[in-house]
Parts: C-alpha cells; sequence; structure tokens
C-alpha cells in the first residue's frame, strides 16, 4: 500500500494532487447535508451555525454579535453573508477551496529549499490529510488562518514585507494567536550574526512590523467603530479570561472545578498564559536568536511555538491541531525520522486522543460520574504531546540547498 501511495504521488502533478483533493472535499459537503437531515449525529460543526446566524444578522443590517457565542471578527459573518443570500453550504465551500490552498502554499514554501518532487509530497501530507478535510467540510473557519500564516510565510521568503506586514497583521485581527511568531519572525530579520544586534531595530523590521501594525488596526478599528464595546468584549477580552469548565484535551478544565470564586478563576485563567509565554519566547531565542539556517530555522520555530502554545492552552479542541499540522509540511523534510518512526509517532498521536475520548464520551454521552478519569486522561495527553514535541526537536537538522542530496 504505502508503495502504490508513493507510486501515485510521484506520477500525478501538484495541479491534479489540488484538484482530487478538492473534490473530496466537495463529496464530504454533499454527504454532510444527507448525515445533518437523516441522522441524529450531526457532521456540521455548531460554530458553522453561529457563523450563518450571524451572517443573518449582519445581512439584515444588524451586528452578528446579537447571535449568542458569536466570539469572532465581524469579517467571518461577512464572508458568509452568501449562505444567507444563495447557498447554505456556501461557507463549506470557501473554507474547503482555503484547505485546498494551504496545500498549494505549502507546495510554494517547500520549493524554496527542496526539489519539486519532496516540496509535492510535503504538499501531499496536507492534501491528503483527513482532519484538515473533515474540520473545514465541518464548517470550521479555520483554514482563512491556515491560508492567511502560509501566506504571510511565503512573503517572509520572497523578502515581500510590506505585503507580508499586511497579512501578518490581518491574521492576528482574524485569530489572536499568531501574535507569537513576533519574537521569531523579529530575530529572523536580523542581518547580523551577531547576538546583540539581533534585538536591535533595523529596516528590514521596521517595515514588516508597521505594515502588520496598519494590517492589524485598520479592520479592528473599523470593527469596533461598527459594533463597538461589544465587539471588543465578544472578539478580544472574552479570550484573555476565558475560563472553560466544560471538558477538553486540556487538563485547565479541572482546575476551574475547583476554584469556585469568580476572582480567582480569573487569576488562574491570566496564570495559565504564563507556560505558554516562556515556551514561545525560549523557542524563538534557541532557533532564531543567531540561526545558521534562516529561514528553516524560522519554520521550525513557528511549528514549534505553535505546537508548544496548542498543547499548553487553556482550551484545546481538535480544531486547534490545525494550527501546527500546516506547519509540519514545512519541518518534516528536515526532522531525521524514519518512515517506521514517523508512522509509529503518528499512531502515539492519535492514541493520546483516543485514550482521552473514552472517558469523555462516557461522561458525556452515558454519564457516568467519570470527571477525574476525563482530567486524568487529559494529563496524559499533554504529557504525550509535550514528548512527541521533544522528540521532533531532537531529530530536526536542518541542511543547505546544496547538501540536500546526501540526506
Amino acid at each position: 500500500m504505502l508503495k502504490w501511495l508513493t507510486k501515485f504521488a510521484n506520477n500525478e502533478s501538484i495541479g491534479s494532487h489540488l484538484l482530487y483533493s478538492l473534490v473530496a472535499r466537495l463529496l464530504l459537503i454533499v454527504l454532510s447535508e444527507i448525515q445533518d437531515k437523516y441522522l441524529t449525529l450531526k457532521y456540521t460543526d455548531i460554530d458553522y451555525h453561529i457563523f450563518s446566524d450571524g451572517a443573518r444578522h449582519l445581512w439584515l443590517g444588524e451586528s452578528p454579535f446579537l447571535t449568542d457565542t458569536y466570539r469572532y471578527t465581524p469579517l467571518v459573518a461577512a464572508l458568509l453573508v452568501p449562505n444567507v443570500t444563495l447557498w447554505p453550504q456556501f461557507g463549506k465551500m470557501l473554507f474547503s477551496v482555503l484547505d485546498v490552498m494551504t496545500g498549494a502554499l505549502i507546495y510554494r514554501i517547500c520549493g524554496h529549499h527542496l526539489d519539486a518532487k519532496t516540496s509535492k509530497l510535503c504538499a501531499i501530507i496536507w492534501l491528503y490529510n483527513p482532519l484538515p478535510a473533515i474540520i473545514s467540510t465541518r464548517g470550521s473557519a479555520e483554514s482563512v488562518v491556515t491560508t492567511l500564516v502560509l501566506l504571510t510565510i511565503l512573503c517572509l521568503a520572497n523578502s515581500q514585507l510590506v505585503f507580508g506586514g499586511l497579512l501578518y497583521g490581518f491574521v492576528i485581527h482574524f485569530k489572536l494567536y499568531p501574535i507569537i511568531y513576533i519574537p521569531a519572525v523579529y530575530l529572523y530579520l536580523t542581518k547580523s550574526q551577531k547576538v546583540w544586534k539581533a534585538f536591535l531595530p533595523n529596516r528590514k523590521k521596521l517595515t514588516f512590523f508597521a505594515f502588520a501594525l496598519i494590517g492589524f488596526v485598520l479592520p479592528t478599528y473599523v470593527s469596533y467603530h461598527l459594533y463597538g464595546q461589544l465587539y471588543a468584549d465578544e472578539a478580544w477580552l472574552y479570550h484573555l479570561h476565558r475560563k472553560d469548565p466544560q471538558h477538553n484535551f486540556s487538563p485547565y478544565f479541572y482546575i476551574y472545578h475547583l476554584f469556585k470564586a469568580e476572582e480567582q478563576q480569573k487569576l488562574f485563567a491570566y496564570l495559565a498564559f504564563v507556560p505558554q509565554f516562556l515556551a514561545v519566547l525560549s523557542i524563538a531565542f534557541y532557533y532564531c536568536l543567531s540561526a545558521k539556517h534562516k529561514f528553516q530555522d524560522l519554520t521550525f520555530a513557528v511549528f514549534a511555538q505553535t505546537t508548544a502554545f496548542v498543547t499548553l492552552n487553556k482550551v484545546i479542541t481538535s480544531q486547534y491541531f490545525l494550527w501546527y499540522f500546516c506547519l509540519l509540511p514545512l519541518v518534516w523534510p528536515y526532522v531525521r525520522l524514519s518512515a517506521k518512526q514517523w508512522i509509529l509517532m503518528l499512531i502515539v498521536w492519535l492514541l493520546s486522543q483516543a485514550q482521552w475520548l473514552l472517558p469523555a464520551y462516557l461522561y458525556e454521552f452515558e454519564h457516568w460520574n467519570c470527571l477525574f478519569w476525563v482530567w486524568i486522561s487529559s494529563c496524559a495527553f499533554l504529557v504525550i504531546n509535550l514528548l512527541l514535541l521533544i522528540t521532533l526537536i531532537f531529530n530536526y537538522k536542518p541542511f543547505d540547498r546544496k547538501h540536500r542530496k546526501k540526506h
């Protein structure tokens, strides 16, 4: 089977793979309508209904924040107005197209340091991965973020600092988490290999971050001007002091059951940012402070930062996995693991979720009194994912373009 897949990947052009993966996603959208109509277990994500309801309010000239739990930029509702005016599945189509575009961007980015065959394999890792295909066709907007993040990385690879900065600022407006890349990008744009000069500003840094500020401030100001404090509270402040006592992959959820006072819960929500901040900063310094293989080290730093950030987050859902999954193909050629070792890591990663899903299902659907078991499984998930990240870090060995074939 593995040989057949490799042959299939090599014989088809990247354009063919993009088309095949798009057709597969369109088929999933059609099947989702059937499942949602006839089966009790629904396929469509609850967030998609929230997006659509927000779009309906927007189409009627009202605030999308009239929709309960709408905590996104108003641009999501604006993008999905055709859900109301044309076809309810338009948003899933849009997210699926952007999902495939993510694969195309992976191919382009990898082409800067790798040959066409290897770049195509990197794209295929994403295009035929069932996780992003399912998440985008369920109606999650994460493919918008993955596209914008990879476009920013492509601009950095091409030294297009103005457009890259605008994109970077805009993606932070769209989804806050890419703000964690600031220290890595800042150090990457350092010209000198001398450590003390890495912290000084230069023309590249000023250009990129000045336009990033513009890309962030403009849509944020317009949103605030249109929807006022409600936008600030729901789209921004909510995420800073967010607390989620509902069971999820993060072990933090159980702590909120222990702290009953509102002030204690808020304090803990703020303290939860500390390990994330330390991890993000240390990774940026380690890989980008005085990097020999600058672009490769930047992509690995961004991947490692994202993985650590998600793993240590206060709330973890399956959609968050896409934040680092879209970056994994960029670093895959530089992590020296055999095919068997990669498969083993994938199995362990899947088992880390399966061992959580069992007690979570029993707790939520069978009403077992096993919340502590769910928390133990969340702790196991945390440890396993950190160990997997450490394994990738220890086996990361970049190389120059001229030495690529030797490895």
